[in-house]
């Protein structure tokens, strides 16, 4: 393929919407959501009710609120098994740890420590209720904690016990695992990148996959084809085979330099400025010289509106968390406030990741908390380790204004989409 110049890559990212966007470091010391250790209980902190876990000498050790555990046990050295559910390292901070383990399938979640539990997310109807305990007492499934994903329900019920023997053999092979070993000791390794993402993205919409590897271009139409629930014949999955880099055909290098930058221009004028400390972020909103409605009431409300859109993208695709003080223009009328809080919380409600509006204060300032989930971009490129992406975008006519199709893309170990 040409390369394409400069500027035409440009004009071609604005066909491009950006909608998720999650990293990976490719080495094999790193600690992920989802590993499972045997660690050691190097400390334990009565006033916070919370104990700091050795996982093993290349990290910083782990943090753990007792309260995580079913028996609080006040010895200074105890042998545990940790799960990764909560946060990565960040910065200097260790990982955030729990002594609990849930093993995540395509439409169940296995968590073995919680016996005689069942849950069921947004399932409403009895009969549906009724359906799936059956299925799961001719398992023997009672003495397990389930967690059976909504739409189990349209999924044929092969797949759903192939899920379920999957789950077993995965929590058998870290029972065996774990009695042969010496810790601080790594027992399981979260699942392949590819597995990992695909479980989180993939849905009937998406209908073109595209990878630079011929390996993984197999791994994934093996997951597809385990996963489908039905043929779809305008799915594909195309092998990238070209002397370019994958990131540069498709101006993906472009997005990320974007994400990069503290400032983000908006559409008419104006502009936000993220900037990230250590204890939290702030992002400030600057009108700018747009003056593009007589009104100024109606000028401040649309800008604040436009930059509340792109900090809610900004937001996610950054995967900023924590504490994050916005200073946006500010609004003399209650009734244009309370407008533009609803519009907002209606944004971020969008997340995946917990996201919540504190309160408006006194100075005008909006304070939201967002839950943490792995580094944020700017920590990720901060050191030179090679990283491998995921990217999920919507790719719009914008002759027709209306959707067309989404792509992904893949790199043999990272996804990419578009």
């Amino acid at each position: 393929m040409k390369k394409l110049s400069f500027l035409k890559r440009v004009k071609l990212l604005l066909f491009m919407i950006l909608t998720r966007f999650k990293i990976n470091k490719l080495r094999e010391e790193f600690i992920k959501v989802g590993d499972i250790y045997i660690g050691i209980v190097e400390s334990i902190l009565p006033s916070l009710n919370a104990a700091f876990v050795v996982l093993n000498h290349f990290e910083n050790n782990g943090f753990m609120h007792l309260n995580n555990k079913k028996k609080k046990n006040k010895k200074y050295s105890i042998i545990i098994m940790i799960y990764l559910n909560f946060k990565e390292p960040s910065g200097k901070k260790g990982p955030s740890v729990r002594g609990d383990i849930i093993l995540q399938g395509r439409y169940l979640n296995l968590s073995p420590f919680n016996q005689g539990t069942f849950f069921i997310n947004n399932i409403e109807q009895n009969y549906e209720l009724q359906y799936l305990k059956a299925i799961f007492s001719l398992l023997r499934a009672e003495s397990l904690g389930l967690i059976v994903k909504s739409f189990t329900l349209y999924v044929a019920l092969e797949k759903i016990i192939q899920d379920f023997y999957t789950l077993l053999y995965e929590w058998d092979f870290i029972c065996k695992n774990k009695e042969n070993c010496f810790p601080p000791y790594l027992i399981s390794k979260h699942r392949n990148f590819i597995s990992n993402v695909l479980q989180k993205i993939y849905t009937d919409k998406i209908n073109n996959i595209v990878v630079d590897s011929y390996q993984g271009a197999k791994k994934v139409a093996f997951i597809i084809e385990k996963w489908s629930m039905d043929n779809n014949s305008t799915f594909s999955i195309k092998y990238f085979n070209s002397p370019n880099f994958l990131v540069y055909d498709y101006n993906l290098d472009l997005i990320i330099y974007d994400l990069l930058q503290p400032r983000v221009n908006l559409v008419g004028g104006g502009y936000i400025f993220i900037e990230k400390t250590e204890a939290l972020t702030t992002i400030d909103v600057n009108s700018g010289s747009c003056n593009y409605l007589n009104n100024p009431r109606e000028t401040i409300f649309l800008v604040n509106c436009k930059a509340a859109k792109q900090i809610a993208k900004n937001i996610k695709l950054r995967n900023i968390s924590g504490l994050i003080i916005i200073d946006f223009i500010d609004m003399q009328y209650q009734k244009d406030q309370l407008k533009f809080l609803l519009y907002f919380d209606s944004l971020l409600q969008k997340d995946n990741e917990k996201t919540k509006i504190v309160q408006l204060s006194e100075l005008g300032l909006v304070e939201l908390t967002r839950k943490r989930q792995g580094k944020t971009l700017s920590d990720v490129f901060a050191s030179n380790v090679h990283q491998s992406f995921s990217l999920l975008c919507e790719d719009y006519n914008l002759e027709l204004s209306n959707f067309s199709f989404q792509h992904v893309f893949l790199d043999g170990v990272s996804i990419y989409s578009i």
